[in-house]
């Protein structure tokens, strides 16, 4: 969601979308609008009105003060059918109030983990925004923080999807031993996808975001819109999952 950057962008995008579940980062929420700013500060409150979607986890990582008004800012969760056992780790640091620019600590990054009931069965859904690192080939902060979500996931049974942005390419040393610690598939990868950020507004050319899934995820499309949210593309995936 770039934060916000590109709000005027987001509602008429969402509201011309039929989408069942969205993983969202870099999403900014306040519970209470600031006017003139709703849609920049109230992200998560405009692609829910936008998309209808009814079912909602929110996972901050920090939050601060705008105009005497508290934003939060970190990944979310929206979808169509009922959300379960929703779990948030942080892969580094923890929440924080930011009220001074030394307060905020660098690569504070989180994960959530729920389970939602679609109409074919349950299946576990894991967002995440993952370490950041110059190098798109990233770093050993890099493989060490995905061991962190890994790790969490070893004993999940099931359908699961793994999305988000994970700031590193599909060849790098922490892409290439999560998936293979959990046996997952990296559709990024598997579809020959080179870059996923938008070169509108970034020179960057790294393809840092990612979908994984196991066996018992079915892929009918997965792709990639151009259409000009934020400095990172959209991933599609359309699923059935297996009997």
């Amino acid at each position: 969601m770039w934060q916000g950057r590109l709000a005027r962008n987001i509602r008429p995008f969402f509201e011309a979308q039929d989408v069942d579940i969205l993983c969202l980062q870099e999403l900014n929420n306040s519970f209470v609008p600031i006017a003139d700013w709703l849609e920049t500060f109230q992200s998560l409150k405009v692609v829910k009105e936008a998309t209808g979607l009814t079912d909602e986890y929110y996972s901050p990582t920090l939050s601060y003060d705008i105009m005497d008004v508290e934003v939060a800012f970190g990944n979310g969760i929206l979808s169509r059918y009922a959300l379960s056992d929703q779990q948030t780790i942080f892969t580094n640091g923890s929440y924080a109030k930011i009220t001074k620019a030394s307060d905020q600590i660098s690569n504070t990054r989180n994960a959530q983990i729920v389970t939602i009931q679609t109409p074919e069965g349950k299946v576990t859904i894991v967002n995440t925004h993952a370490h950041w690192d110059k190098n798109p080939m990233g770093s050993e902060l890099s493989v060490e923080r995905l061991e962190i979500l890994a790790n969490a996931l070893k004993d999940v049974e099931g359908p699961i999807i793994v999305a988000g942005d994970f700031n590193v390419s599909s060849e790098s040393q922490a892409i290439q031993s999560f998936k293979k610690t959990l046996g997952l598939t990296d559709l990024t990868s598997e579809h020959g996808i080179t870059n996923t950020l938008n070169n509108l507004v970034t020179p960057f050319k790294v393809a840092c975001d990612h979908i994984f899934i196991n066996e018992a995820i079915e892929v009918t499309d997965f792709r990639v819109d151009e259409t000009l949210l934020s400095d990172h593309k959209i991933l599609v995936l359309e699923f059935n999952i297996n009997k």
